[in-house]
């Protein structure tokens, strides 16, 4: 089932996306896929490349970093509507924190690679510039 047209409508709310038209942030949601994920799962560790930007539709999600001693040291926790996994979406690079599922949870993930390129497209090089 083609999901795009519900997963623009979450996508329009994210402050990044807000100023897209439809035509652009259908053509953003087309990349997205819809993801469910149990109570503890685990989204992504510390230090792993970021590779997926995500979009928590359902549940919550809680952003941790793990101390020198081994301890879990909550970040953020995340909600329905919140958005997360930019820092390193822009930057390339890895995650700076890790996160899990605390009840089951509805993500919405897209590749960044993929949704960058298509954000540069749409927006062209000025908007990706206010963007980046």
């Amino acid at each position: 089932m083609n999901h795009s047209k519900e997963i623009m409508q979450d996508l329009r709310v994210l402050p990044c996306l807000s100023g897209l038209r439809d035509k652009e942030l259908l053509t953003i949601s087309r990349l997205a896929r819809i993801r469910d994920a149990d109570k503890d799962e685990v989204i992504f560790k510390e230090a792993e490349p970021a590779e997926f930007f995500f979009t928590l539709r359902k549940g919550t999600v809680k952003l941790y970093k793990t101390s020198e001693e081994g301890r879990e040291l909550t970040v953020k926790v995340m909600r329905p509507g919140d958005y997360f996994c930019c820092a390193p979406f822009y930057s390339g690079g890895k995650h700076y924190v890790g996160a899990n599922t605390v009840e089951m949870s509805t993500l919405i993930v897209i590749p960044a690679k993929d949704f960058k390129e298509k954000l540069r497209e749409e927006v062209g090089e000025t908007g990706w510039k206010i963007i980046a």
